[in-house]
């Protein structure tokens, strides 16, 4: 039973360590405005909102990170946040976007993007839709779900071989109804060869 569970794990990782590539990957890309902080970022933006807030002059750049983020500590952790005055919405570091958005996903019920950007929304403030569906392209139970293409209408074959020579006799009345007066010619006497 250990087996299945270990190669779960080892799966876990893998995918945790390509999300991560990725998501940093498109970020050096895109520059997408602090939504993929490494562990270096995360606590040099804490470091300049202190900085901040200590200052008594404050620089341009020390505006714009006091109108964007706030520091919140708990216990002797200080998180970054979004400054806002509804609720509290946290800037996550990219080493824990992963396990973030899985423990979503598994609360949501492997629901879609939109139920997971919903549900994300509510506590995260840096979960990007581009970062969702990079998750959900990774997920094995949502790949299975989703609907396999068609591959045309198959018919069923006939079961009884009486069924078929009803079949041809309607068909051969039909015929003659249709032609009224114009019988046609039958290749023999059997039912079956009706065409």
């Amino acid at each position: 039973m250990d087996e299945p569970s270990s190669s779960v794990q080892v799966n876990q990782l893998e995918w945790r360590e390509r999300f991560l590539k990725e998501i940093v990957q498109n970020e050096n890309i895109k520059s997408s405005h602090f939504n993929v902080l490494t562990k270096d970022k995360y606590s040099d933006l804490i470091l300049q909102v202190e900085e901040a807030e200590k200052a008594q002059i404050k620089t341009p750049l020390h505006q714009r990170r006091l109108k964007r983020f706030a520091i919140l500590n708990i216990g002797s952790v200080k998180k970054l946040v979004a400054r806002s005055e509804d609720n509290i919405k946290y800037y996550i570091p990219a080493e824990e976007l992963y396990d973030v958005i899985d423990a979503a996903h598994r609360a949501v019920g492997h629901g879609g993007r939109d139920r997971l950007l919903a549900e994300t929304s509510l506590k995260y403030a840096n979960v990007t839709k581009q970062m969702i569906n990079l998750y959900l392209s990774m997920c094995v139970t949502c790949q299975e779900k989703k609907t396999k293409k068609k591959r045309g209408l198959v018919s069923k074959p006939i079961l009884h071989s009486e069924m078929n020579s009803r079949c041809q006799f309607i068909k051969l009345l039909l015929n003659c109804y249709m032609f009224r007066d114009t019988p046609i010619p039958l290749s023999s006497k059997i039912v079956g060869n009706v065409r």
